[in-house]
């Protein structure tokens, strides 16, 4: 029986929230590994999971919205029951007390104080070395290895969430941001096209006035200089008709 994880698990280790979150991480070799133990293997069998325990009081640490309780997850029992497999203690301890016991459920005329104390008879005499103390470290053993498994998944917890939610939420503030300056660059605009329609109106009707006044000028010019003109050649006319040298 193994006292060290496993390179898989070790290569694994790390990603365990995404790997639950999104799915399965493909191997080295680059096939899907399948970390379940498969329901024999499953140490626990009736679970309630409440939000009201650790798991909402850390999620509410790092602003993760829960709604309602939790529910159990099969996919996270797995993965718990296979890190306690990597992490069996040599020899007869709890482990093996409660696979033992797990294969005892369901025997007639067995209760619930008849079967731990059968199983725990049963395995001392394959290990005479087997006490009520080894199994009770055993159990402190494995709620430790998940402690540290439980520190790990905060850890992806928050670098998960920096890069899901507050990169995701940043690029929107980012993007809404401009569009209010994009919003004000049109407004500016919108009032510019305003003011220009506004003084090409009032420039067009200061040409027609322009135009008007200029066309009267010369039209006036015009007829002036024709009645002078006409003043001088009929003076002309009458110097030379009616003055004598």
């Amino acid at each position: 029986m193994a006292t060290e994880k496993n390179e898989t698990t070790k290569k694994k280790k790390g990603n365990f929230f995404t790997n639950l979150l999104y799915g399965p991480e493909e191997t080295v070799d680059g096939t899907n590994e399948d970390t379940s133990l498969g329901d024999d293997m499953s140490l626990t069998d009736n679970i309630s999971v409440s939000n009201s325990g650790n798991a909402a009081i850390m999620a509410q640490s790092f602003n993760v919205p829960i709604t309602g309780d939790g529910v159990f997850d099969k996919n996270f029992n797995d993965s718990f029951q296979k890190l306690i497999a990597d992490n069996n203690i040599q020899g007869i301890d709890y482990f093996e007390f409660a696979q033992s016991l797990k294969g005892m459920n369901g025997t007639a005329g067995l209760n619930e104080a008849t079967s731990f104390q059968s199983v725990y008879n049963i395995l001392k005499v394959g290990d005479p070395s087997l006490t009520k103390e080894k199994l009770l470290q055993a159990v402190d053993h494995y709620i430790g290895v998940l402690r540290a498994e439980e520190a790990d998944f905060k850890s992806e917890m928050i670098e998960s969430t920096e890069q899901e939610v507050v990169a995701r939420r940043q690029k929107a503030e980012s993007l809404n941001a401009e569009n209010k300056d994009l919003v004000q660059q049109i407004q500016n605009l919108n009032e510019k096209i305003q003011k220009n329609n506004e003084d090409c109106v009032m420039l067009n009707s200061e040409a027609a006035n322009a135009e008007a006044k200029i066309g009267q000028t010369h039209k006036n010019f015009i007829t002036t200089l024709a009645y002078v003109v006409s003043t001088l050649e009929t003076d002309k006319e009458k110097i030379i008709q009616l003055i004598k040298e």
